[in-house]
């Protein structure tokens, strides 16, 4: 059968018939080089160019479209298939569908974000499914509401936009039952009573020194870093008394915590762990620069390549890399610190 090639600088086409060994190279550039290419092979092959049409092979061929490298997974797409976050970060479709919907049940990572900037909804919209639109703007609805009321039947429990409450009263739009929105419990007249279960957590928390949110009224509890709290919410408030943050007098860290760090940071560093001679004073000098780093903002990072490290802030262990902050040298996955941080 025919075999054609075209170049499109030259403007060639080689011609071979199944008993040629050596193509014929002819220059297609008028009608009167096309009727000597015909001349030149046998009938079948000119009958096969004509059906072909080849007279359009004359025009250059487009250059091959560069491919889009995903920030996020590091593969490489077509440039229809990304798109670029304020950050100047690149995005494929499928690295977004992961991040809307794992943000649909980690409110760590809502609102979607890269480098602390919100994805733009008309960016990112028609690179979702139709399934995942719908599903986040209703999720939304829910994640954007700071004091949330949810059905008291525990067998229900669906999200009552803020929208339906009638006085205070939520009717459920799942269940058709009505909730509180001040206790949260089923809808009743009158002052709101005293909850058994609720009080009893409440005792918990206060015994065990852990705040609530003045946002969402969440309770927190405080691992290891400052004492500046910073809630699934937004809302930012001291840890030791729940204050608005710097609106109080409290000390901005723990001593024991911060000291807690500084050794933790010293091992990962690998400078011999405990029994290193010098580790009491690298530690000292680790927890000085907490002190007067303890606020970063995470700004500048060093890759680290891993057999396995782990993240500081997932707690999960990476297999390829982890980032580490060159100010207060946190060690976090890319997600955690493009997405979540």
């Amino acid at each position: 059968m025919l075999n054609e090639r075209y170049a499109a600088q030259s403007h060639w086409i080689l011609l071979t018939a199944p008993d040629q060994a050596v193509p014929n190279a002819l220059v297609i550039d008028d009608w009167d080089a096309w009727k000597t290419a015909l001349d030149n092979v046998d009938a079948e092959t000119a009958e096969f160019i004509i059906q072909l049409r080849l007279e359009d092979l004359s025009t250059p061929a487009p250059e091959p479209v560069a491919k889009v490298t995903c920030s996020a997974c590091s593969h490489e797409h077509p440039p229809h298939d990304v798109v670029k976050a304020p950050c100047e970060h690149d995005y494929c479709a499928a690295c977004l569908e992961n991040l809307y919907r794992a943000c649909m049940t980690d409110e760590s990572l809502f609102p979607p974000r890269c480098c602390r900037q919100p994805f733009p909804w008309e960016l990112v919209r028609d690179l979702l499914s139709q399934e995942l639109q719908s599903a986040f703007v209703a999720k939304r609805v829910e994640l954007e509401t700071q004091d949330r009321t949810y059905c008291h039947v525990a067998t229900c429990s669906a999200f009552i936009p803020p929208d339906d409450n009638v006085a205070d009263s939520a009717p459920c739009p799942k269940c058709q039952r009505s909730t509180c929105i001040k206790c949260k419990r089923e809808s009743h007249t009158g002052v709101c009573g005293e909850d058994d279960e609720t009080e009893e957590f409440l005792a918990t928390a206060r015994q065990n020194g852990w705040p609530r949110c003045f946002g969402c009224r969440r309770v927190v509890e405080l691992n290891t870093g400052c004492n500046h709290m910073t809630c699934l919410c937004g809302a930012q408030f001291c840890y030791l008394c729940a204050a608005t943050w710097k609106t109080c007098p409290c000390a901005q860290w723990d001593e024991e915590r911060l000291l807690e760090r500084a050794a933790a940071h010293v091992n990962n560093a690998g400078a011999g762990g405990h029994q290193a001679p010098n580790h009491a004073a690298q530690v000292a000098r680790a927890a000085e620069h907490l002190r007067e780093n303890h606020e970063c903002e995470h700004r500048r990072w060093t890759r680290r390549a891993t057999g396995s490290l782990r993240c500081e802030e997932c707690r999960c262990y990476q297999q390829r890399f982890v980032d580490e902050c060159d100010r207060c040298h946190l060690r976090a996955c890319y997600r955690c610190r493009t997405n979540r941080l």
